[in-house]
Parts: C-alpha cells; structure tokens; sequence
C-alpha cells in the first residue's frame, strides 16, 4: 500500500488486518449475492446487472493484499449449534445416555458438568452409533438366512467372520473383519480365539453400549471367557503368546466389571474362577509380569467391593479361605509336641507373594523417614476410597510402577477384608493372624519406605490399613513412623559415657564353699550317747 494513502487515513478509517479479511471472506461469502451468483442461485429480484457494485476504495485495499486475493475453499461451513431442547431435557437425554453406557456412578457427577454443547454432540454420536449397529444386525441376519456358509476342504462348514457381509462372498487374500455383534465374538471364542479377537471382544465391552454387554452376556458370553481362561491356565508349559492371551483374557473381565450387571454375571461364576486364579499366582507357574498378577487381584478386590452389606462377610470368609494356606496331609505333618511349640502362619503364601515383589523390586523402597498419616475413618471408608489414575508418559510400563500397583491392589484387598467383618473383635483377631504370618513387619521395613515419585496409591493404601487399625484400637506406631531404635550397648562418639559400676570383688576373694553333706545321722548318734 502506498505511504501517502497511509498517512492520509484516519486511525479509524485503517485497512483492516489480513487475518480479518479472510474470516470475513469466509463467513460471510456464503451469504452474499456474488457468492450466490458464482453458485448459480441470484437472490430473488436481483439480477446480476442490478447487483451493487462494491466500492473502488475497498476493491484496491483488498487488492493490495496478496491474502485477499486468494478464494477461500468451498467448504461449507458448518452451522452454528443449536440447543434444540431446554437444559432439562438436554440433561434428561445425558442421563439416559449413561445409563445405556453403563457409566460408574462415581464417574457422573463429573460427566454431568461438562458443557452443554459437548453433551448435544456426544448425545448426536450415540444416536449414530445405534443407528449404524441396528444396521449391521439386519445385514447379518439377512446373510445368515440367505447365503450358505461355504465348505473347507475337510468338509467342515466356514464361520461367518470368514464371510464379508458387505460382498456376500468369503475372503481369501483380504484379512479377517471386524467383528462387531455379539454372535460373532462368541463364535469366534468357542472356535479358539486368538489375541487380536480378543483384544477386540476388549474393546467392545468397554466402548459399546451396555445393551451390546448385556445382550454378549445373556448368550453365554460369561461362561464362554471362563471357559477360555481356565484352559489357559491348565495349560502345563506356557510361554509368552499364552501369557498375553491371558493378560487380554483378564482385561475382558475388568471391562465387564464397569458395569453392575457385568458385576453379578462375574459373582456367579465367581467360585471356581477365583480359586483357580489364586491358585495360579501362589503357584510357580505364575505369570511373570506384574501387570497380570495385578489384574487377578484387582479382580478379586472388585468383587468384594461391590457387594451388599448384608453379603460382605460371606464373601470375605470365602475370600480368605481361597488365601490361606492349605491343610498339609496327615503324613507331612510335623509331631503334636513340635507343633505346639510353633506359631502358627495361616497366609504363608500370601506373604511370600508380597515379599517377592519386594526383593525384585527392592531398591524403590529406600525412603526409610517416610510416615503414613494416621486419620479418623471409619471401616466402610475402605469400600468409599478413590485412588490416583495410573500415570502415563515416562513412567509409563515401567517395572517400579507395577511393582507399586501390585502391592497397593494387595493392600487394598487387605483393607476391604478387614473391613467386610463386622466387629472390631473378629477384625482385631485377623490382623493378629495377619501380624503373625509376617505382613505387619514387611509393612513396618519396607513398604512404608516406599518412594512416592512413581505413584502414591501404596501410601494411600497404607494410610488406610494404619488407619482403620487405629480406629479398632490397634497398635500401628510401628507401621506408622517404623521401628524404635534399640540404646547401643556401647558409647557412641560425641555421647556422654555412662557412669561405670562400682568395682566388686576381684576373683583372689571369691571363696568356693563345699556343701554341707546331711544323711540324718546327728540324731542317731545323739540318741547312742544318751542310751551310754
């Protein structure tokens, strides 16, 4: 632009900025004559003749800039939102949406204050999602009734994931759909599913709608996973392909935990599982990664945590007799008189397991000035406590971090059993049971010492344990500030030296007396000087 049509504009009269003429080019182009013209469509009782031309001052001002001279896309633009509904019904259509989400109660409250817009738009994107799976359940029911399912060579009849519905033929070179009803996922697993179904029945458990879960647990989906995972682990030589199958096998059943019902359909086939489970990780055939042994216990810690108060209990004793350490037979046991004289330490294994963790993982617990606080809480605070989301990032899969998780899911599910039993007496007689298998000492040395860098659910967990102890009048003050130091037997320098005893005798003045022999003769031999 020239400098003198500069320094003859006013301020107010300046030129507006390149980013302003192109938003204003783009908003606004849509709306204006021209713009219609160039589309083919004039404003009503205006021809192109009769349009107003625009004025020569901002035709060479826009000119000028080379920004101005390019034509915005013929993009559309999209309108403005619109809340088509009042806040009750928005929030109404939200709730209702979670509820066929199966969202945790404890995860509304938050979902609840988002913006107004950003419900319409998640409410717009679950209608769509319903729309397109109602679809693809008449396409498959259509295929199932139309098209035969092809022969192999061995005369078996091919499984519908082998056919592509959108084709109608099966697929030899393409790789295998996706699969997204439920009929599929169970077909596929009673076949022998490999890790990428899986990961897939994983990922639709968590992201489908609840009545995708419910309609996946209603044909059996429950049993066929308990079926899948129980081969897994009766399996005698592993390796790392069945290690992963059953790491994604434990995920289908976390997801499956989100949701209530989900919940009830575990409980049910919660007996034979967990022991099995249990069984696994106290065994020598347990999986070698953390991440695994923290899903069979986390596991576990859900199913106690979600029962009814009335049922608590049950569940816990149940619980605690899959934990303690079995009966030896009557020929591996040690004689009346031995046994006796030992202490008995009924969750043995249990305690091996926490102090493995530890000596794997033994340089995290370092921090030996660490304190756990000490609150007021009452016992159902153990079912209440919300704990830190794992990090992500740099510490993300990191050995140290599921080590730590590891060790606060255990001492959560050590919390939950302390406080499912409704005295103080029953619970003060178990954590006796507990001190003496080893764990209040390994609380005591290491996990209380446990760094805070990676993650603090440990110490939380821990702040839980001492806490609820205390409110049952339990002695913690050592699980809380570690142990009290010992006086040393000897001075130490920069101590003032105790006052040293008086000297005793030295050892010329000790006499050695010979004890006096008495047979009872003195009274006979007075009774013969007598009779003389």
């Amino acid at each position: 632009m020239p400098s003198s049509m500069l320094a003859s504009s006013p301020r107010s009269a300046r030129p507006p900025s390149r980013l302003s003429v192109v938003l204003s080019k783009s908003v606004l182009a849509p709306l204006s004559p021209t713009r219609l013209r160039r589309r083919g469509s004039l404003v009503p009782g205006k021809t192109a003749a009769s349009a107003p031309a625009r004025s020569s001052v901002w035709d060479e001002k826009v000119s000028l800039d080379p920004l101005a001279r390019l034509e915005p896309l013929a993009v559309p633009l999209a309108p403005a939102l619109v809340d088509p509904w009042a806040t009750d019904d928005c929030d109404r259509e939200f709730a209702q949406l979670l509820d066929r989400r199966g969202v945790a109660e404890n995860l509304r409250p938050r979902l609840q204050a988002l913006d107004r817009q950003v419900k319409l738009k998640l409410i717009a994107n679950d209608e769509r999602a319903a729309a397109q799976a109602a679809d693809y359940t008449r396409r498959y029911e259509a295929s199932q009734a139309s098209v035969a399912p092809p022969r192999s060579r061995h005369g078996r009849m091919a499984s519908m994931s082998s056919l592509s519905l959108r084709s109608g033929g099966p697929r030899a070179s393409t790789p295998p759909a996706r699969l997204v009803i439920p009929e599929e996922f169970l077909e596929v697993l009673r076949a022998g599913a490999d890790l990428e179904r899986v990961n897939e029945l994983r990922r639709a458990l968590r992201n489908e709608p609840l009545s995708w879960t419910v309609d996946f647990l209603v044909k059996g989906g429950v049993d066929v996973l308990v079926e899948r995972t129980l081969g897994v682990v009766r399996i005698e030589w592993r390796d790392e392909a069945d290690d992963r199958l059953l790491h994604a096998l434990l995920l289908c059943f976390k997801a499956l935990g989100t949701s209530t019902i989900g919940l009830n359909y575990i409980t049910a086939v919660s007996p034979g599982l967990f022991s099995t489970l249990l069984a696994l990780l106290f065994s020598d055939k347990q999986p070698a990664m953390f991440g695994t042994r923290h899903l069979i216990v986390h596991m576990v810690y859900l199913h106690l945590r979600s029962a009814p108060r009335d049922r608590r209990e049950d569940r816990a004793r149940l619980v605690l007799a899959y934990l303690e350490d079995p009966t030896p037979p009557a020929d591996k046991r040690l004689p009346d008189f031995i046994e006796v004289s030992h202490t008995p330490r009924p969750y043995k294994k249990w305690y091996s397991e926490w102090s493995h963790v530890v000596r794997d993982v033994f340089w995290v617990f370092m921090q030996n000035t660490n304190r756990i606080r000490v609150v007021r809480q009452a016992p159902d605070f153990a079912f209440e406590c919300e704990r830190e989301p794992v990090r992500t990032g740099a510490l993300a899969g990191c050995v140290e971090l599921d080590a730590l998780e590891y060790l606060a899911t255990h001492v959560d599910l050590m919390n939950v059993l302390l406080a499912s039993l409704p005295t103080a007496l029953q619970r003060n007689d178990l954590r006796q049971r507990f001190k003496d298998s080893g764990f209040e000492r390994l609380v005591t040395r290491y996990l209380r010492a446990s760094g805070t860098h990676y993650t603090r659910n440990l110490q939380l967990a821990l702040e839980t344990l001492v806490s609820l102890g205390h409110h049952d009048g339990w002695d913690v003050d050592n699980m809380a500030h570690g142990l009290r130091r010992m006086d040393p037997a000897g001075p130490r320098k920069g101590y003032a030296r105790a006052p040293s005893a008086p000297p005793g005798p030295g050892p010329r003045s000790i006499r050695f007396v010979l004890p006096e022999l008495d047979f009872g003769l003195s009274s006979v031999l007075a009774d013969r000087t007598e009779r003389e």
